[in-house]
């Protein structure tokens, strides 16, 4: 497997289709925002998914060989055979990587000295907070243990921990009708999974590096969280107080704990800055409860917004496919004009072939599995270990026609034999190093296989090509006058 040019093309294609997936999110926001911050924050979640997920990859698997259990489709980059191209990928693939684990360092170093406040909880021991905790995990229908504990570090009530979450109280005393507040809001925010998305956010933030819109994404699905659980614990809690009562709560418990310090920790509060708490009550005085006009068209922008995304994604992957088919086309008939001088073929009678069975490998996915039809493309990518040789399945040719094979070897100083094998196992072949290409003229109508067989002692090869055969066209001249 050609796993250095799968990785490339996997980052590549998730930047890609996560930032399709954002510029439609741009062009919706508007509406999306007019409707509810459900949908907004939905919406968001979709775009982080796709950023995250590599849908079009698969999406390549499908439609470049029209087979995605295939493993030797168009999908494994094999135009990245010429030197250059595959330089440049791995420069890339390590350029990234490094500031990707600098990022990460990063993120961590900043956060040592949160996490080691986070150790200080201490599990709530107040009869009332207690009470009052398990009755709304009970109204919310939470049953999952969530911990409750009190901890003298931090500034307000927050939600933390993916696996093992818990609801944080600073030491301070707190009224019934606060605790109310309180635990509606963060039970909120674990019913939502906000934490997890959060956390899908910064691993967006930290692996794409220069892309505009996945650096604003964490802001937004932070901002969108804390609206979206403000409007579900506010229909929670409206049978015991008003939005407007609820609010005041939130000023009433903020105090002086409206200045909190930036970091990088994944967690949700409830109450942040004071410009940030300001825009959430001013959100939710513009918002207004959904009617069923509001929910149809609600559920229309929810569904055109994924069929733009899917649809992009797919015919992103159908036009990805032909461009590859495209360069690997100019790419492999680059590598056959450089490589000089044609080789010379030789011919090994099966009883002089001093191969042992037992260092033959018979490759299971190739042609033998299907008919493979004249001008079809076989590609293959084979780790072949010192001393053995790698077998194709068999296919009928007919005499007249030319079967041609080409392979780039990696590294380039191992020495290897690249030809065919008839239905005797007599084998024609060409040796060298580095890249190998020969078209073997067939004379007799029968069987086939191809091979690459590694005759270099105490050095293993990967061998990336292809293989296929096609009729001999007839040389034609005008006739001279």
């Amino acid at each position: 497997m050609n796993w250095i040019s799968q990785i490339f093309v996997i980052i590549f294609l998730t930047s890609v289709t996560g930032t399709i997936s954002g510029i439609f999110w741009r062009l919706f926001s508007k509406q999306f925002e007019r409707v509810s911050a459900q949908l907004m924050y939905l919406s968001l979640q979709f775009v982080c998914l796709f950023y995250l997920v590599p849908m079009e990859y698969v999406c390549l698997l499908l439609t470049s060989s029209g087979n995605m259990f295939q493993s030797d489709g168009l999908v494994q980059t094999r135009f990245l055979m010429t030197e250059i191209l595959w330089i440049v990928v791995v420069c890339l693939l390590f350029l990234w990587a490094g500031v990707t684990v600098q990022s990460v360092a990063m993120h961590i170093w900043r956060n040592l000295n949160v996490r080691r406040i986070y150790k200080g909880n201490i599990p709530e021991d107040d009869a009332e907070a207690m009470e009052e905790f398990a009755r709304i995990c009970g109204k919310l229908r939470i049953r999952r243990k969530i911990g409750l504990c009190r901890n003298d570090m931090i500034y307000t009530p927050q939600l933390y921990g993916f696996f093992r979450p818990c609801v944080l109280l600073p030491y301070r005393k707190y009224t019934r009708e606060q605790l109310t507040v309180i635990f509606h809001h963060e039970l909120t925010h674990y019913k939502n999974h906000d934490i997890f998305f959060k956390w899908c956010a910064l691993c967006v933030q930290l692996t794409q590096h220069l892309n505009p819109i996945a650096k604003k994404l964490r802001g937004r699905m932070d901002e969108w969280s804390e609206y979206n659980c403000d409007r579900k614990a506010i229909e929670a809690i409206g049978d015991e107080m008003s939005a407007v009562r609820y609010f005041q709560v939130i000023i009433e418990t903020a105090g002086r704990a409206t200045q909190i310090p930036e970091d990088d920790s994944v967690f949700s509060m409830l109450c942040e800055s004071e410009i940030q708490l300001e825009r959430r009550i001013e959100y939710m005085k513009r918002y207004q409860k959904m009617t069923r006009r509001t929910k149809v068209y609600s559920a229309a922008l929810a569904v055109l917004f994924l069929l733009l995304n899917v649809t992009t994604t797919y015919a992103a992957g159908m036009k990805l496919s032909e461009l590859h088919g495209k360069l690997y086309g100019l790419t492999e008939n680059a590598v056959r004009e450089d490589m000089g001088e044609p080789p010379v073929e030789y011919y090994l009678p099966a009883e002089e072939d001093d191969c042992a069975e037992e260092d033959i490998v018979y490759v299971p996915q190739e042609a033998g599995l299907y008919n493979l039809e004249e001008n079809e493309i076989v590609q293959f990518d084979w780790e072949i270990e010192s001393g053995k040789r790698y077998v194709t399945g068999t296919f009928e040719v007919e005499s007249g026609q030319c079967i041609a094979v080409s392979t780039a070897l990696i590294p380039n100083n191992v020495y290897c034999w690249m030809g065919i094998m008839d239905e005797a196992n007599n084998v024609r072949y060409v040796d060298g190093y580095n890249r190998l290409g020969y078209d073997f003229q067939i004379v007799k109508s029968g069987k086939y296989r191809v091979f690459v067989h590694n005759r270099q002692k105490g050095s293993d090869v990967n061998a990336v090509g292809s293989y296929y055969f096609y009729t001999l066209q007839p040389d034609t001249e005008e006739p001279v006058e």
